[in-house]
């Protein structure tokens, strides 16, 4: 079965934030995207995040085409951590 899997990096997301509130904004944003992931199955390689990339996969199409990711062997894995 054909695998689709996404970098997901902590370190930005709040780099554009100027306030208190935009930070919270884009770490609440990011938590729900992760949420609405886990609840379509997605799970994470290797166990978790490493050095601040976590490699997340799915076996989903759909779920794959909805949440940005990638067929595996098009996955650029010099971000993998």
């Amino acid at each position: 079965m054909m695998r689709y899997t996404r970098t997901w990096r902590n370190k930005f997301l709040t780099l554009e934030a100027k306030t208190l509130g935009d930070m919270i904004q884009g770490l609440q944003a990011a938590a729900t995207e992760l949420v609405e992931m886990r609840a379509t199955g997605v799970v994470t390689l290797q166990g978790g995040a490493d050095d601040d990339y976590a490699m997340l996969v799915t076996e989903d199409a759909d779920v794959a085409k909805r949440f940005g990711f990638e067929p595996e062997d098009e996955q650029d894995d010099s971000f993998a951590g």
